[in-house]
């Protein structure tokens, strides 16, 4: 995507002042397959943040779009909602991906849940 503006909201989101300006260009990063605009709109619906009301489900969605364009990133989020749901399996598949993808946190979880003898 070749938007300076979207690249620029992706950088310093908690920055910018126009929640809503952002959200939409988050929205529209997401929606041309820019995986880093579906992961922080993600994470700005888990926390609150940009002024988006908490929706953990539609983090799970922005988080399952980025990691099905490969962004190992979305794939690690996801698999920590998943934890939150108590579905060990899934969230353990999501780690291994991300993992695979080189997301060193994805490793690191599915290294403690091994141990832990879960979500196998």
């Amino acid at each position: 995507m070749n938007d300076p503006q979207t690249h620029r909201l992706l950088e310093v989101p908690a920055a910018v002042e126009d929640h809503d300006t952002a959200r939409t260009h988050l929205a529209k990063a997401c929606d041309h397959r820019f995986p880093d605009g579906c992961i922080v709109l993600g994470i700005a619906r888990v926390k609150g943040q940009l002024g988006a009301e908490v929706d953990r489900n539609a983090a799970a969605e922005l988080f399952d779009r980025a990691c099905r364009m490969g962004h190992p990133a979305g794939c690690f989020e996801q698999g920590v909602l998943r934890l939150d749901v108590k579905d060990d399996v899934s969230a353990f598949e999501l780690f291994q991906r991300a993992c695979a993808g080189g997301e060193a946190r994805g490793c690191h979880n599915a290294e403690l849940m091994k141990r832990d003898g879960r979500g196998q």
